[in-house]
């Protein structure tokens, strides 16, 4: 395997590999930064006969490593390592272990063994538990069988969290989730539609399904159908009908929704 110059033999040693990057990060441009220097290698290795012995050395490195290097391999895919899921129930049921750790190893956990109740009660204690709570509800958005339940009114109305908690919703329940949000008082549904809004400059695709779950709770829900069926016709209007997509755009630009074009000459 080899990236950003740097080769991997079929033999290599990931455990040493990665606590010589995170003691020397500057003697490893191929890792470009810890962690997400690392999170692109584990991208590298995906596919390939790395990404196992990969993901063994970095779930070693939770299990016996310094603080510093737990953090840095926290957030990398461990569930593929070798005997993952006795390995992160001990790991589980160790005191010291810290809370995001917890948290993390949890939801590696929910992916090795689906609805696993070790990994389930540690989500639901992490939620019922002080603090902040943002990597424990993208956990139980993910793996929790009865989200979103009550969830969300612990949820802070930030536009960013709730969109990426609709993101990690599995594709069935989205729609109760949009219903638990506007439920949850005007805040988060007005902090849902701006994360919706933004999403549309970024990927407009990815909008379409989530701005056609909010038009019936749109200020204006007329207005609301209409600006989701322009959305879904300037996406799929026909490439030989330009003015089919100028119509659509006129439309969302008239309810801001559309992003603004550049004057001409802007990069």
């Amino acid at each position: 395997m080899e990236t950003r110059g740097q080769m991997f033999t079929d033999d290599e040693d990931w455990l040493a590999y990665l606590r010589d990057v995170i003691a020397r990060p500057d003697a490893h441009p191929e890792a470009s930064g810890v962690p997400s220097g690392l999170a692109a290698l584990e991208a590298a290795a995906r596919g390939t006969g790395h990404a196992a012995r990969l993901a063994d050395a970095a779930l070693s490195l939770l299990e016996a490593g310094t603080d510093a290097e737990r953090a840095a391999v926290q957030e990398l895919a461990v569930h593929a390592a070798r005997d993952a899921v006795p390995r992160l129930r001990a790991l589980l049921a160790r005191p010291d272990l810290p809370a995001d750790a917890r948290v993390r190893c949890a939801s590696e956990l929910l992916v090795a063994s689906r609805e696993d109740p070790l990994g389930l009660a540690a989500l639901r204690e992490a939620l019922a538990g002080p603090g902040d709570h943002r990597l424990a509800l993208l956990g139980a958005a993910r793996h929790l069988p009865e989200w979103p339940a009550d969830w969300i009114r612990r949820t802070p109305p930030d536009d960013e969290l709730l969109l990426a908690l609709w993101k990690a919703t599995p594709v069935p329940k989205r729609r109760a989730f949009v219903e638990a949000v506007v439920a949850a008082g005007a805040d988060h549904h007005y902090a849902l539609i701006a994360g919706a809004r933004q999403l549309v400059r970024t990927g407009r695709e990815q909008a379409a399904p989530l701005m056609k779950m909010l038009a019936p709770y749109l200020p204006d829900p007329t207005s609301g159908e209409i600006v989701v069926e322009a959305m879904v016709g300037s996406l799929r209007a026909n490439r030989k009908d330009p003015h089919q997509a100028e119509l659509a755009e006129r439309l969302l630009h008239r309810h801001d929704i559309w992003p603004p074009k550049k004057p001409d000459g802007d990069a």
